[in-house]
C-alpha cells in the first residue's frame, strides 16, 4: 500500500487581478504534481478580492443633434417656397393657400422623407437646390388651377356718369367710329364752362284703371319667383341634406322656397361651349361630355366667360367645374330646396332606425338562430328582412315612365345604357289598349328614352266583339305590338339579341356608349320565342328557345358575313308516349349557358 502525501502551497490559492481567468499559476504549478482541488473558501475569498471592471467613457462623436421636421423645413425650404412665389400677383392668385400647398406636398414626398432620415435634418446643398426646383414646378401648376384663383369682381353694378348742371344738349352729330385710345397721365380736364340747363318742374306719372287692371298679376306658383340658380358642391349638398333629414317641419309656410341647388341645365352647358368655340375657335359640340375634355385640359372657363351667365355666380361655375373634375355630377338634373309641404310627413323609418335594426337582427340571429321568435317577439325571415332594410337604403336617380306595358327583360349594353322588353295587350279583346313602346333603349347618362317598333305583326282582323267594328279598326293603328319578353347582349361583338311573341330573335348592333342600336338580322321561328341567351366565350353562339312540341331549342353560330342566314342546330327533348297518347309535348322552362 502506498501513501501519497499532498503538498499544498497557500500562495497557489491566491489569485492576482492579472490573471484574473487563469484558475492557477502556470508557472509555479504543476497539474502533474498537484491534483488535490481549490478549496472552496479559498475561491469565495478570491472573488471577494475582484474588483469590478471599469465603465465604459463616453467618446464624443462630433456629430449634431437630429433636427425636427418643422425647423428643417422653416430653415431650409420656407426660403425657396418664398421666391418662388415673389412674383405671383396677390390680386389674381391665392399666394397663401399656394405656398401652404407646395410645403405640404414636399413634406409629404417620398425622396424628402429619405434625404431628411440619412441627414439627420440638415439638408446638403444639392437637396436645396432641387427642392427649389420642385416649388417652381408646384407654382406653374397649382397657378393653373380654378380653386387657386382669386375670382374677378362682379362687373353687374351700373355706374352713372353724373353731368354738371349747366351743361347744354347738343344736337345729333353724325356717328364716327370710335378707337381705341391710352389715356396719358399729363391730360388735363377742360377748362370750358358748361351753359346753366333749366329744371323742368316734376309731375308725377298719373296711371290709370285701364293700365293698372291690364298689368299681368304675378305668378301663383313660388318657383317662377327664384331668380338666383345657386349651385353647390356634392360634398355641401350631402351635408345640407343631413341637416335637412334631422330637422323639424316649420309651422308657418314660407314666403318663399328656400332654394340652395340648381343644376346646370343642357341649354346653360351649350352657351358655356358656344362661348369657348367662339374665342379658342374649336368646333366642340355643346354637351358635357365637350366641358369634360376642356377641364380635362386645364381650360380657364370662368376667365373666357366674360359675361358669365344668367342668374349664375363665379361661384357658381367654379363648383360645378370642380363637380366635372371629381366625377360628381348629378345624372339626371335636379332642384334642391329646404323647403317643405305642410302636409309632408316626416320618414317614417329614418336611416339611424335602419342601422339600428339592422344591429338588432344580427345580433338576434346570432343567439336565436334563423327563426329569431325569442328576441324578436315574431316570426320572420332574416334573409328578407335584411333584403328590405338594404333596399329602403336605395336613392331614386331617375324614373322612365309611359312603356307599353310592365318591364319583362333588362340588358345593360354599356356602363350607361341598357335595352328593356314590356309585355303588351295582344288579346281580341284589349286589342284597342295595344301601343308602341314594347322595346326600348335606355341612357342613364343622357336621360333619354327610346322606343323601336320592329317587334310587330299586322293587326290581324277581329269578327266578334268590340273591336270588329269597322269604326274601332279605323280608329286603331295597322301594326299590333308583340310582347319582348327575352333579352341577352354579348359583349365581345357588341350585338344585342331580342326575342317577341310575334315568333322572331331579332339582332341588334350597338355603339359604345349604348345610345342607339340598329337591327341587322331577324331569325324567324315555328311560334313564340320566350327565351334567347348569347354565349360569353367570344364563340358568337346564341340559343334560343320556342313554344313548339319539337326543335324547340335553336343554337345559332353566327355568320358575321350573312347574319340572317347563320346556321344553327335544333334540339328537342325526348319523351315517351303512355297508350298512343300524342296530344302532349316539353317546351322549354328555362335555359343557360353552361
Amino acid at each position: 500500500m502506498v501513501v501519497r502525501k499532498e503538498v499544498y502551497d497557500e500562495q497557489d490559492a491566491y489569485i492576482s487581478d492579472f490573471h484574473y481567468h487563469n484558475r492557477f499559476d502556470r508557472r509555479r504549478f504543476d497539474p502533474s504534481s498537484h491534483t488535490t482541488p481549490v478549496p472552496a473558501s479559498t475561491k469565495r475569498a478570491d472573488q471577494a478580492r475582484v474588483e469590478p471592471p471599469l465603465k465604459r467613457q463616453r467618446v464624443d462623436t462630433g456629430q449634431p443633434p437630429t433636427r425636427d421636421l418643422k425647423l428643417c423645413l422653416k430653415e431650409q425650404v420656407l426660403p425657396h417656397v418664398s421666391l418662388s412665389i415673389q412674383k405671383l400677383d396677390a390680386s389674381q392668385y391665392k399666394v397663401n393657400d399656394i405656398a401652404q400647398q407646395i410645403i405640404i406636398t414636399i413634406a409629404k414626398s417620398a425622396l424628402f422623407r429619405r434625404r431628411l432620415d440619412e441627414t439627420r435634418g440638415y439638408l446638403a446643398y444639392e437637396d436645396e437646390a432641387e427642392l427649389a426646383q420642385q416649388a417652381s414646378l408646384l407654382v406653374q401648376k397649382l397657378c393653373r388651377e380654378l380653386r387657386y384663383q382669386v375670382p374677378p369682381p362682379s362687373s353687374s353694378l351700373n355706374t352713372e356718369i353724373l353731368l354738371p348742371t349747366g351743361h347744354a344738349e347738343s344736337p345729333p352729330k353724325e356717328a364716327t367710329p370710335v378707337t381705341n385710345q391710352p389715356i396719358t397721365a399729363t391730360s388735363r380736364p377742360s377748362t370750358h364752362r358748361f351753359q346753366r340747363r333749366e329744371r323742368h318742374e316734376f309731375k308725377p306719372l298719373e296711371r290709370s284703371n285701364q293700365s293698372t287692371s291690364s298689368a299681368p298679376k304675378p305668378s301663383d306658383n313660388l318657383w317662377f319667383q327664384v331668380k338666383d340658380r345657386p349651385y353647390r358642391t356634392a360634398g355641401e349638398r350631402e351635408l345640407i341634406q343631413r341637416g335637412i333629414s334631422s330637422g323639424q317641419s316649420l309651422d308657418t309656410p314660407l314666403d318663399k322656397p328656400i332654394v340652395y341647388h340648381v343644376d346646370f341645365s343642357p341649354d346653360e352647358i351649350a352657351l358655356i361651349i358656344k362661348s369657348v368655340n367662339a374665342i379658342l375657335h374649336t368646333p366642340l359640340p355643346p354637351t358635357l361630355k365637350s366641358l369634360e375634355i376642356l377641364l380635362g385640359e386645364e381650360c380657364p372657363i370662368l376667365n373666357l366667360l366674360k359675361d358669365g351667365l344668367p342668374g349664375r355666380t363665379n361661384e357658381d361655375i367654379r363648383n360645378f367645374c370642380s363637380d366635372i373634375i371629381a366625377g360628381k355630377t348629378s345624372v339626371v338634373p335636379q332642384l334642391l330646396s329646404t323647403a317643405q309641404k305642410q302636409s309632408e310627413k316626416p320618414r317614417q323609418r329614418p336611416s339611424s332606425q335602419r342601422l339600428s335594426k339592422m344591429a338588432s337582427l344580427l345580433f338576434a340571429r346570432e343567439l336565436e338562430g334563423d327563426m329569431g321568435f325569442g328576441r324578436t317577439r315574431t316570426y320572420m325571415n332574416f334573409q328578407n328582412e335584411a333584403k328590405i332594410l338594404i333596399e329602403d337604403e336605395f336613392d331614386q336617380i331617375a324614373e322612365f315612365t309611359n312603356c307599353a306595358g310592365d318591364i319583362t327583360t333588362i340588358s345593360w349594353v354599356s356602363d350607361g345604357g341598357l335595352i328593356c322588353g314590356t309585355t303588351v295587350h295582344s288579346d281580341p279583346h284589349n286589342q284597342q289598349y295595344n301601343k308602341p313602346g314594347n322595346l326600348l333603349i335606355c341612357s342613364v347618362g343622357k336621360g333619354t328614352l327610346r322606343a323601336f317598333p320592329d317587334h310587330r305583326i299586322p293587326r290581324p282582323l277581329i269578327k266578334e266583339g268590340q273591336n270588329s267594328t269597322r269604326e274601332m279598326r279605323r280608329s286603331q293603328d295597322p301594326w299590333l305590338y308583340s310582347s319582348v319578353v327575352s333579352s341577352d347582349f354579348d359583349p365581345i361583338h357588341r350585338r344585342a339579341y331580342t326575342s317577341s311573341f310575334d315568333k322572331t330573335v331579332k339582332v341588334w348592333s350597338t355603339d359604345t356608349e349604348g345610345n342607339h342600336m340598329e337591327c341587322i338580322a331577324t331569325w324567324h321561328h315555328e311560334g313564340n320565342v320566350n327565351f334567347v341567351a348569347a354565349a360569353k366565350d367570344g364563340s358568337g353562339r346564341v340559343a334560343t328557345a320556342a313554344d313548339v312540341p319539337s326543335h324547340a331549342v335553336r343554337v345559332y353560330t353566327v355568320n358575321p358575313d350573312n347574319i340572317d342566314q347563320s346556321p344553327y342546330q335544333s334540339f328537342s327533348c325526348s319523351r315517351e308516349d303512355a297508350g298512343d297518347n300524342t296530344k302532349w309535348a316539353y317546351y322549354p322552362a328555362t335555359m343557360q349557358w353552361g
